[in-house]
């Protein structure tokens, strides 16, 4: 998979030691995140709306209705800002100056387009299912209609240019303050999914699918020592 190109966009200034550029790093950044903000211009107005995602190869796909007003605008920009950020612990020093986080995080910038090509827009829906709960596509449910289809719109993000920005450990103390009598260190942080809720019009004898006991007893975040 190829590495981006450092731009003017993309270049982390701050601590750039943590920066990385390589699509391996990006991409699984991308694909752990469940939503992504979207930043674009309205009128002269900067404006950002999270809303859910998902990675296919290089590109990003949304989903929405063809009359919402959010995607035509995202369509009239040249370009847009998309970002995820991922929270795995909070930093603890011994100055308050030196507290921090540790987390993953992706800035991505494109040009979106609508998706007409209609095998490609049952593939994106069935991925972004897939990646909101494994199984579920091949569950028994009812896929999309033709009719829903029609209404439904799918926009592609080319990732263009794209940078991440990681922190992982401790606290950088000062070496001033190192026998400061207070405890440093981090809390790891991860994301849970907790006991699934049954809707009460579930058919009686259909019961809780294993995929979907599998997943929520999953831990989702990974933790840096």
């Amino acid at each position: 998979m190829p590495d981006y190109s450092i731009t003017p966009n993309t270049k982390i200034s701050r601590d750039p030691h943590r920066g990385a550029y390589d699509s391996e790093t990006i991409y699984a950044i991308l694909d752990e995140a469940i939503d992504i903000t979207i930043s674009y211009i309205e009128n002269g107005i900067p404006k950002a709306l999270p809303t859910g995602f998902v990675r296919i190869e290089d590109k990003l796909y949304i989903h929405g209705s063809v009359k919402s007003h959010f995607i035509q605008e995202i369509l009239k920009n040249e370009t847009v800002c998309l970002s995820v950020s991922l929270l795995d612990g909070l930093v603890l020093a011994n100055t308050a100056f030196n507290h921090s986080f540790n987390y993953r995080s992706v800035v991505v910038f494109s040009s979106a387009y609508l998706e007409e090509d209609e095998k490609i827009k049952m593939e994106a829906l069935k991925a972004f299912t897939e990646k909101t709960l494994p199984g579920r596509w091949d569950d028994n449910i009812r896929l999309p209609t033709p009719e829903e289809m029609k209404i439904t719109a799918l926009v592609c993000f080319p990732i263009k240019e794209a940078s991440a920005k990681m922190r992982v450990g401790q606290p950088n103390n000062p070496k001033a303050e190192e026998g400061r009598q207070v405890w440093t260190g981090y809390i790891p942080l991860k994301r849970i999914y907790q006991e699934p809720v049954s809707n009460p019009g579930v058919p009686e004898g259909v019961i809780l699918p294993e995929y979907i006991r599998s997943f929520v007893e999953k831990p989702s975040a990974k933790v840096e020592a």
